[in-house]
């Protein structure tokens, strides 16, 4: 549900729902009050902005269809891939700027998530950063190391463009 914020609060769903008595954003109480659990399993995008989450709640495991998800400026300091992909199974788009990740690893793990094309990881301690280049490349090639060429090619370098060199014509 987009622009709908709310504080988190404690959830009013059961423990029989939720498997646990935890913090959950209004906002999916409100959806869960508002439509059945069937229009909640079909919703395609969701933002949870400004939560305070510091995880992802076990009741959000009910939108098996969300394609679009913005977790952005909460208090997330991990990703639990095997969770996401669980729990989102389609997702194509996460924002997860502003948050507490500092790990490289749980970024690069996102590489594994199959339908995944849009990330958004701005505004978080990474910790070396000065690895980009190796984090996208581990993200795009899924674990291998690309070749300097397989970057170059990425980045949009050519032999005459990228590094200043022009190929010299024999015929003249």
């Amino acid at each position: 549900m987009r622009g709908y914020h709310r504080d988190a609060t404690t959830s009013p769903l059961s423990r029989k729902q939720t498997g646990s008595y935890e913090v959950i954003p209004e906002s999916v109480q409100y959806l869960y009050r508002l439509y059945s659990k069937e229009v909640v399993h079909l919703t395609k995008e969701l933002c949870l902005k400004e939560e305070k989450l510091t995880s992802i709640p076990l009741v959000m495991r009910n939108f098996k269809h969300l394609h679009k998800l913005d977790l952005s400026y909460n208090l997330l300091t991990s990703l639990p891939v095997k969770i996401l992909d669980e729990y989102f199974p389609h997702l194509t788009s996460l924002d997860v700027s502003y948050n507490r990740l500092g790990s490289i690893e749980d970024i690069q793990q996102l590489g594994k998530l199959p339908l995944l094309q849009e990330l958004n990881v701005l505004g978080n301690p990474l910790l070396a950063v000065n690895q980009r280049p190796l984090l996208l490349s581990l993200l795009i090639f899924n674990q291998s190391r690309p070749t300097r060429e397989q970057l170059e090619g990425m980045l949009g370098y050519s032999d005459a463009a990228g590094r200043g060199t022009t190929k010299q014509d024999s015929s003249g």
